[in-house]
């Protein structure tokens, strides 16, 4: 009698258990049909990228529109037929040409192009056909390798401009670029997690919410941060030759450019944590602190000035210009880039630094 009172006991649990789980999947199912029908979740991933048409590496998509919602951020990527991240509402009637090179951040990841400080200055000058060759994780090798390709392709430009973010850039030029695109996904590698970010809008919603509400996880990023900031780093194989690297492309973009009759600009982007230093604010609230002994975060951007005047290139630092408004006005807590308020102070401090309109392109020749 006992045995078979613990066997319906068994049953029981198990019946109960294989219940609950059906309730949990009905319910799942549930609110995946209620998200699709009544609040559908915007895609928070870049489905905008193509394996370049002649370069080893990845590129923009042509004449691609996107909405993108991270739930930190939510904004619309539009190309054009070379793939170049643009404005479809500016209208102009350019009498000259300025192109500019560089990654996410004068591309202008989480903003919309408006916003970032490309597409500010690209609003303030009536005739200037504004190219914005510029793709999120490219490096100097990169630039320099897509300048070479839209010279060869018959770009013409009057301005060149050179958007450097120091934070990886030197570490750009050993990284490999070659990832793996699939349905528009630079590095898709359609595991798990990939196809449930793609198809399923409750996985959407869970990671909106996740981006909005945590802090980040620096955890890969920090390595790099942290090696920047450690003055024995650069004396180290990686280092010495990423800076030796560095200081090559940056020579050869520099001599490409004037060959052309162009004085090209470089620009310099800070790391936040170089802006917190100047600002003279405590690490506490930095997600990924690289203060601390034997700790200089601003040591990238001393040795991009370096190269930059060793090599006789027009440059321009912006860390003092980032460095007056509070780092969590500046920068976004979850990735890092230039909010919209820190992209107009820098779209001003280049504007006032440098002529980029067409009197000053005649002039120059």
């Amino acid at each position: 009698m006992a045995e078979i009172k613990q066997t319906a006991a068994s049953r029981l649990v198990l019946f109960r258990g294989i219940l609950l789980l059906f309730s949990l999947i009905a319910s799942l199912v549930f609110a995946e049909i209620f998200l699709r029908l009544l609040m559908p979740q915007p895609k928070s991933w870049l489905a905008i990228y193509r394996q370049h048409p002649a370069l080893p590496f990845y590129s923009m998509l042509p004449n691609k529109r996107l909405h993108v919602d991270t739930g930190e951020t939510a904004w619309t990527i539009t190309t054009d037929e070379n793939g170049f991240r643009f404005n479809p509402d500016l209208q102009k009637n350019p009498s000259c040409t300025a192109l500019w090179l560089g990654d996410s951040y004068a591309f202008g990841h989480g903003l919309d192009y408006p916003e970032s400080f490309v597409g500010n200055i690209d609003l303030r000058l009536a005739t200037v056909d504004v190219l914005n060759a510029s793709v999120s994780g490219y490096g100097p090798i990169q630039y320099r390798q897509t300048l070479e390709y839209l010279i060869n392709q018959g770009i013409k430009f009057d301005h060149l401009i050179v958007a450097s973010y120091v934070g990886n850039d030197f570490h750009d030029t050993q990284w490999a670029k070659t990832t793996t695109v699939k349905d528009g996904i630079a590095g898709n590698r359609n595991d798990l997690k990939s196809i449930l970010m793609r198809n399923l809008h409750l996985y959407r919603l869970g990671a909106s919410l996740h981006h909005r509400f945590s802090r980040p996880k620096p955890a890969s990023y920090r390595a790099v941060v942290e090696q920047l900031a450690r003055p024995k780093a650069w004396e180290e194989a990686f280092l010495v030759e990423a800076r030796s690297l560095y200081e090559t492309e940056m020579s050869r973009i520099l001599q490409m450019s004037r060959d052309l009759g162009t004085e090209p600009i470089f620009l310099i982007l800070p790391t936040r944590q170089g802006v917190s230093v100047l600002a003279g604010e405590a690490p506490a609230p930095d997600p990924m602190p690289a203060s601390g002994p034997q700790r200089q975060p601003n040591l990238p951007i001393e040795k991009a000035e370096e190269i930059f005047d060793r090599i006789g290139a027009r440059h321009l630092d912006l860390t003092p210009v980032i460095a007056r408004y509070p780092t969590q006005e500046m920068f976004f807590q979850f990735d890092g880039h230039l909010t919209g308020q820190a992209s107009a102070k820098v779209a001003d401090a280049i504007l006032d630094a440098f002529a980029l309109g067409c009197e000053a392109a005649v002039d120059a020749r």
